[in-house]
């Protein structure tokens, strides 16, 4: 969690002397703020001077999401951030519960060229939602996850509530190390893709989550493609639906 590894809090009546984090306070501060919705966010300095960041948004606020994403990922404060954590309440519409980083992810030259670990709240056992996150659509990851690599070039660990879709592999290299997915709706053969590509040779830990025995998700990933990944690669497996968890052990 990104909370045990902040270091110091900022706060309005203790702006610092760094100026990209003073302004980046005050523009939160003054986002469009629906009343009816609890939406809020904060950020602090780590040791190294990296802004970590920590929002909770409704996902019916709409407003201040985009404004919100469209604030982190200007040139004046992306380079600067250094972790990202995404909460919000167990809401959403028809089931789902709906994380759009499109305005987050738009296709600019401004990259978060520090930020070394990104995570959105997953579903668990006790919410009524399922958790997704997309690009502009609903129920498809649509290539948010790949994005999210794209705009996150150094990026060490990685937390998201759904399987991203097949261009999550479309690069050479990406230095990830930690990743914790669940399936979400579709497992979309992450696995299977996984064991055969090559482009995270950092990759050390995966926590995987299938959904049987929430609402719409019947399917689970195949056994068959868990052992293969557990005999190509050299990385620690766990895996777990969202009411039982199996340890799939250490692999060296």
């Amino acid at each position: 969690m990104l909370s045990s590894k902040i270091k110091h809090k900022i706060t309005r009546k203790n702006l610092p002397s760094l100026p990209y984090i003073k302004q980046l306070i005050l523009g939160i501060l003054y986002l469009d703020k629906n009343p009816a919705f609890d939406s809020e966010a904060a950020c602090w300095l780590d040791a190294n001077n990296g802004v970590q960041i920590y929002a909770y948004i409704h996902p019916e606020e709409e407003t201040w999401q985009h404004q919100f994403f469209n604030l982190i990922r200007s040139k004046e404060f992306a380079p600067f951030i250094s972790a990202i954590e995404i909460k919000g309440p167990d809401l959403g519409t028809n089931g789902t519960r709906l994380y759009d980083l499109s305005e987050l992810l738009k296709d600019t030259d401004t990259q978060f060229t520090h930020l070394f670990d990104f995570e959105i709240e997953q579903t668990s056992p006790s919410h009524e939602n399922i958790t997704m996150v997309t690009c502009d659509d609903f129920y498809e990851d649509n290539g948010a996850g790949g994005k999210i690599l794209d705009k996150m070039p150094n990026l060490i660990s990685l937390t998201l509530p759904s399987a991203p879709s097949p261009t999550f592999f479309e690069r050479d290299f990406h230095p990830l190390e930690h990743l914790s997915l669940q399936a979400g709706y579709d497992h979309q053969g992450f696995i299977s893709r996984l064991a055969h590509s090559d482009c995270f040779p950092n990759l050390k830990t995966l926590e995987w989550t299938d959904g049987p025995g929430m609402p719409l998700i019947t399917t689970c990933t195949p056994k068959s493609h868990l052992d293969m990944l557990s005999q190509k690669k050299n990385i620690q497996i766990e895996y777990q639906t969202l009411h039982e968890s199996r340890d799939l052990g250490k692999l060296f």
